[in-house]
């Protein structure tokens, strides 16, 4: 009885150890793979930005976008983490989201987790 109790207890142990390396695996890969477009920023507004996406990027990320701010993460171009409240209209940055975009004028990005500025 016992030897079947350490059994399922090792189990439970190796299935819980298999699940959160999977999650943890799972979410630095949805960051790495993640889409990224160069954009213009055209209106700071609270909590959101109004962005078009510039000629050089593929046609899908060519035409205007919304975005919220709530939980981003943004970098000069040293790579160095600054205040959001450092974007302004009219600067170049590369947007990082999660491929998610929901079909409205202008279109809305879903998921975005970076952004760096470029200049």
């Amino acid at each position: 009885m016992k030897r079947m109790i350490l059994l399922v207890l090792a189990l439970l142990l190796l299935f819980a150890i298999v699940y959160v390396s999977f999650q943890f695996g799972v979410e630095r890969g949805r960051e790495e793979a993640a889409p990224t477009f160069y954009a213009h920023i055209t209106e700071v507004r609270d909590g959101s930005l109004l962005v078009k996406g510039i000629d050089e990027n593929d046609i899908n990320h060519r035409g205007e976008f919304m975005l919220t701010t709530k939980g981003v993460k943004v970098y000069n171009a040293a790579q160095q983490e600054v205040a959001i409240t450092q974007l302004e209209e009219n600067m170049e940055i590369r947007i990082h989201y999660d491929g998610v975009v929901m079909e409205s004028y202008p279109a809305q990005l879903g998921g975005v987790f970076q952004i760096d500025i470029i200049d």
